[in-house]
């Protein structure tokens, strides 16, 4: 499952799950790209994804697929060190 919110030309996941079990088998990669077809579909021209630091299997895909790395500050109770880390590309 993916939660997309899309502000202007601004689209960010806001929720993006695939459950333990299904894992490494693409999903993920696939739910990304058809969001990002998606938010490119209704003029988004930056594409955002987000993880904590501790949500390793989302940071690596993350980077797989080319997005590169912010902080964000305040941190959330959630996250650890200085803030989660976010992640933008262009939609493809």
């Amino acid at each position: 499952m993916a939660e997309v919110e899309l502000e202007g030309r601004e689209a960010s996941v806001a929720y993006i799950g695939v459950i333990p079990e299904a894992r490494g088998q693409g999903i993920g990669r696939a739910l990304l790209s058809e969001a990002a077809k998606l938010a490119k579909k209704k003029g988004a021209t930056l594409f955002r994804v987000r993880a904590h630091d501790h949500e390793k299997g989302a940071l690596e895909l993350y980077r797989n697929l080319g997005f590169s790395s912010r902080r964000r500050w305040p941190p959330t109770p959630r996250s650890s060190g200085p803030g989660g880390r976010w992640r933008r590309g262009p939609p493809r």
